[in-house]
């Protein structure tokens, strides 16, 4: 998934790379405690207590930020004139 957010931000540009990255992780996070799961068995959100669902989307954001910050700081370190 860090790839899609390398493309993302190679198409868009690196601004607001950590804007991004959040939004990459709150569209994947219904695919990973829904979608996924729903495939080989029972609704997740039914066997999972609330706080759990909570921190799994507070997890997937988390991810998402931290993604976007890494691939702001590696892009920059890129263009960056050497000296």
């Amino acid at each position: 998934m860090g790839v899609l957010v390398s493309f993302l931000l190679r198409t868009t540009g690196p601004d607001f790379a950590w804007l991004k990255g959040l939004g990459v992780g709150a569209v994947l996070w219904p695919v990973h405690v829904s979608f996924l799961p729903g495939l080989f068995g029972p609704r997740v959100f039914s066997a999972l207590p609330p706080v759990m669902v909570i921190g799994s989307l507070f997890l997937s954001l988390l991810w998402g930020l931290t993604t976007g910050l890494i691939l702001q700081l590696l892009v920059r370190e890129e263009l960056r004139p050497e000296g």
